[in-house]
């Protein structure tokens, strides 16, 4: 059973600390999905593509978000550099909509990045470990330093006392 007191432990452990990127992957994706209509992509696969990403984009930042996971950040990440590579990849470069994608796709892997690495890289998987029992067991024992036995004091050595 839950105490009261163990609630703000336990909202701590399940709080994704970069919540906002995965905003800012929504806002992206919105603003990949209305792209063809705000710059006239006049071709037809560049724009099925930007709507495709866009909902990849989409549906798997709000499940980042939602799920407190970090497996769909690997999806968002893909879903960027396809955006680096499309233009080439599918023969339409030097328009308007490979400016766009590049410039997306540039941003969103940034971002996804960014947030895999705050989730594997930072102690607690970006999430600042703050309770009580953090904060005792990093407390030295008596008689023991943060790295091992405390080094002996001169006095303690049997040097001579300065008095």
């Amino acid at each position: 059973m839950t105490r009261a007191a163990d609630i703000p432990e336990v909202i701590m452990q399940t709080h994704k600390r970069e919540p906002v990127l995965d905003v800012y992957h929504l806002v992206l994706g919105a603003f990949l999905f209305v792209c063809p209509w705000l710059f006239a992509f006049k071709f037809g696969i560049m724009r099925a593509d930007a709507w495709a990403v866009s909902l990849l984009i989409l549906s798997f930042s709000a499940t980042s978000w939602l799920a407190l996971a970090t497996w769909p950040e690997w999806i968002v990440l893909a879903s960027g550099v396809w955006l680096l590579i499309s233009p080439w990849v599918l023969g339409h470069p030097h328009t308007a909509a490979m400016k766009v994608d590049v410039a997306i796709g540039l941003i969103v892997t940034y971002l996804a990045a960014l947030a895999l690495w705050l989730a594997h890289y930072m102690p607690g998987g970006g999430i600042p470990d703050i309770t009580p029992q953090a904060r005792s067991s990093a407390e030295p024992a008596p008689g023991q330093g943060r790295y091992g036995p405390a080094p002996a004091r001169a006095t303690e050595r049997g040097a001579p006392s300065p008095s």
